[in-house]
């Protein structure tokens, strides 16, 4: 490869570390303004109405 193709590569990976983290930022400040929209509804439902995981792991 060229020198120019590996510093178009270069470019691209270094600019989208940060367009990775600024979008995770935005995304954390609007979790931050606007809250989460709790799919499951367990506030709703009781507090030990919960999904458990821990024996589908043990199991497989």
């Amino acid at each position: 490869m060229d020198n120019a193709t590996l510093n178009h590569f270069c470019n691209l990976y270094y600019l989208l570390s940060f367009i990775l983290v600024g979008t995770s930022l935005l995304l954390l400040v609007a979790l931050h303004q606007y809250g989460s929209n709790n799919p499951l509804g367990s506030s709703r439902l009781g507090s030990f109405c919960y999904l458990f995981f821990h024996m589908d792991f043990l199991c497989s």
